[in-house]
């Protein structure tokens, strides 16, 4: 009988633990790629939607038509999205597991100098620049999965330059109000304290327990900017979901509203005033859709409408102010009466 390698157990634990840390999505492997499943992004372009997938690649969808069409990846990781924007020229870029790349018809242009291996979030201001939460891929030295931020990286059209505002490294959630301030989540270095920066062009502020009556945050994962200007942020399962709005913090959580869960992982407003949240909870791997109409929060599972899913990752707002939602089982449409499921 074989003794117990105590080493090697560890090994693999830790190394499992890591990867799914890392990955954080469970990958629906169906055999039918036509259509995508564990959607984990999604951006508009017209009528035009670029859909990133946690593991299925990339698809492309026409609203007009409702056709989707599976695009290309340079490679295996490229298969692994984590967003797509679009910047003033019409450029797509998306970052993947393979790194950043540029989006041309269907040519993919790698960004070989990239400061970092890739981005978490991407944003493009006001003035057509675009903001890069940069991660380095790391593994320790059981092997398992521990990325080191990189800062936050600016492209301005010609030059990538780095910086670590107020000596912060690690950054997971990005947006930009009506008057092109730029908002960050930040992670303090033993990922144990999570702050609100905000840059005016000139100078950072940072919001914390010391200067706002917001608590200690553990985890920053979403923000969205509505166009009363007010920012919403998407913390951690033990924050909740914190608002800022003209010098003053509001904070919504299951203790004090109807929130099943504390966790939104994409946020987004619609031409109504609705601020819309992708709900997840960490320790059930399980989720919820939230409306937020200023006074009155409406949750949505597969239970009580056309969901096919509770695990709800990405959220977009068409012109038409129709609502898209990103699961794990399909693009979902919601025009506010009417729910139809892709897939």
């Amino acid at each position: 009988m074989k003794k117990f390698n105590l080493k090697i157990f560890l090994m693999v634990v830790l190394t499992s633990v890591s990867i799914f840390s890392c990955k954080e999505r469970v990958t629906d492997w169906e055999s039918d790629f036509k259509t995508p499943k564990s959607i984990n992004c999604i951006t508009i372009d017209k009528n035009i939607f670029y859909i990133g997938t946690w593991g299925r690649g990339l698809y492309k969808f026409d609203s007009q038509t409702e056709t989707f069409e599976q695009m290309e990846t340079p490679s295996y990781n490229d298969n692994w999205i984590y967003d797509i924007v679009i910047d003033s020229s019409g450029n797509k870029w998306i970052s993947t597991e393979g790194g950043i790349y540029l989006l041309k018809d269907k040519n993919w242009t790698r960004i070989n100098n990239f400061p970092a291996d890739y981005a978490r979030k991407m944003i493009v201001d006001k003035n057509g620049s675009i903001w890069f939460s940069g991660y380095k891929i790391k593994y320790n030295f059981l092997g398992g999965r521990i990325d080191e931020g990189k800062g936050l990286i600016k492209f301005d059209g010609q030059n990538f330059n780095t910086i670590y505002p107020l000596s912060f490294t690690n950054f997971t959630a990005l947006t930009v109000d009506m008057f092109n301030n730029l908002w960050c989540g930040a992670l303090s270095s033993n990922f144990n304290n999570a702050f609100v920066l905000r840059f005016n062009g000139n100078n950072w502020t940072k919001f914390d327990s010391s200067n706002s009556n917001i608590p200690q945050l553990q985890g920053i994962y979403s923000m969205n900017s509505d166009y009363l200007n007010r920012i919403w942020i998407g913390g951690s399962e033990k924050d909740g979901i914190l608002n800022y709005s003209r010098g003053n913090w509001n904070i919504y959580n299951k203790n004090n509203s109807n929130l099943p869960y504390n966790r939104a992982d994409d946020i987004e407003s619609d031409a109504n005033g609705n601020v819309w949240f992708a709900l997840y909870d960490v320790n059930f791997h399980d989720g919820a859709l939230a409306k937020f109409d200023g006074i009155n929060w409406t949750i949505y599972t597969k239970d009580n409408s056309g969901l096919p899913s509770n695990y709800v990752r990405a959220l977009a707002v068409d012109k038409n102010n129709v609502l898209w939602i990103g699961t794990d089982r399909g693009l979902v449409k919601f025009d506010g009466t009417y729910w139809k499921t892709y897939r």
